[in-house]
């Protein structure tokens, strides 16, 4: 595993780092810890989740597994989207619920579009503020966390001075070590052009659809700020629309014959080496945060940033062509 700093929290992450998106959501409790224990076994220290993930249990899970580990790991939570409290029989529902997806996977496109009803976006009071993040602290089993973000923060949340002196105050108080920023490209955009001083650390989409991190990251200095990538393979469409980008490239008369054989030769793990290594290559991202709940997953992911099929100048070469560099 490979690591980069981070200048603000004086800490080190790995190059990948795990998403809870799914957890206490498409994956229970036993398959989430052993996803985590497996990740961390393999040497990724980098753990990304949220207020509002897994119905606002993903927390909870987590605290669970670095309970004996916290001096080991990083710790990355968000707030602003505020998780719906489930009833005691809808809570009861979900194992069944992912039994149901997992044997039909027709169900998931249903599922998917139910869960998005089960928060409420856009929190971003200071009173949402402090109660998120005691919370936070309350299920996560700790007395700080290493990162606190606003999460999916519209262009106008940087200029909240009120929660930008709050989320200063927490950092004196202890309960942060750095506070960042995640949203839209256009919060992208608004952050790259005047970041304020509290927040010195930021989390954006970087896929084939969306690239503009990669296009603008030398805008940050890396000495204060750091960066991480998420939803790097665009969902299904972006999946699609890398292949047919990849295809394209066998048939360019001014790519080399080389290339085009190790291109050709495709395989499953083509895909994320070539995406993976080309969000990491520059140092620019400091960590990519990547699905590893299956041990295949995993797998993947770990033979992309160590592989070496590709030379540094083709990874530069797929990039430019996937919109990446």
């Amino acid at each position: 595993m490979r690591y980069r700093a981070v200048p603000s929290l004086n800490k080190s992450i790995s190059v990948l780092g795990f998403g809870c998106s799914a957890v206490m959501g498409r994956t229970g409790r036993a398959d989430s810890l052993r996803a985590m224990h497996q990740a961390f076994d393999a040497g990724i220290n980098f753990f990304d989740v949220a207020r509002s993930y897994g119905g606002g249990e993903a927390e909870t899970v987590l605290g669970e597994f670095i309970r004996d580990r916290r001096n080991n790991v990083v710790i990355c939570t968000k707030f602003g989207i505020l998780p719906v409290q489930r009833s005691g029989w809808k809570a009861a529902l979900l194992p069944v619920a992912r039994k149901a997806v997992q044997a039909f996977p027709a169900l998931r496109k249903p599922a998917r579009k139910a869960a998005g009803t089960q928060f409420v976006a856009g929190q971003f009071s200071i009173g949402v503020l402090r109660s998120s993040l005691e919370t936070s602290l309350r299920k996560l089993h700790v007395d700080a966390v290493d990162i606190l973000l606003l999460h999916a923060a519209p262009p106008s949340a940087i200029q909240q001075d009120d929660l930008l002196a709050e989320l200063e105050k927490m950092r004196a108080e202890g309960k942060i070590k750095v506070a960042g920023i995640s949203g839209p490209g256009e919060t992208l955009r608004a952050y790259a052009q005047s970041p304020p001083s509290v927040l010195t650390h930021g989390q954006f989409a970087c896929n084939v659809f969306d690239p503009a991190l990669m296009q603008i990251a030398s805008a940050f200095d890396p000495s204060r700020i750091s960066l991480v990538a998420n939803h790097a393979f665009g969902g299904p469409h972006g999946v699609a629309e890398t292949q047919r980008r990849i295809e394209a490239l066998r048939e360019r008369a001014d790519v080399s014959s080389e290339l085009k054989a190790k291109l050709i030769a495709g395989g499953p793990l083509l895909m994320p080496e070539i995406i993976l290594r080309a969000l990491t290559q520059s140092g620019a991202i400091a960590s990519v945060i990547v699905s590893m709940m299956s041990p295949s997953n995993l797998r993947s992911n770990l033979h992309a940033i160590e592989a070496d099929r590709f030379t540094e100048n083709e990874i530069s070469l797929l990039g430019a062509a996937l919109g990446l560099h």
